[in-house]
């Protein structure tokens, strides 16, 4: 770099993640467990282990119907977090 030139400016990181209580079209048990899992992506410090929500995600996890394409990193991370036998 020269004088005249500036370090080019960092990007930031944009979170593919997003808010499932923004999601309108969800169904209630869906809107549940995905909230859920963003609570652990967004304030593990707060979140609860809930073994009914837990099994809601990996019962439906390959439902396109249930999981919209727009959740799937939000459940691809928390099913990366996942410890115990669910793993299995």
């Amino acid at each position: 770099l020269n004088q005249d030139q500036q370090p080019p400016k960092k990007k930031h990181k944009t979170s593919k993640i997003i808010n499932p209580k923004k999601d309108e079209v969800l169904s209630e048990q869906a809107l549940k467990a995905l909230a859920y899992a963003y609570s652990r992506y967004r304030h593990p410090e707060k979140w609860k282990f809930n073994k009914a929500r837990q099994n809601w995600i990996t019962r439906n996890v390959w439902s396109a119907s249930m999981i919209p394409d727009q959740h799937l990193p939000l459940v691809t991370w928390y099913l990366k977090s996942v410890k115990g036998g669910v793993r299995d």
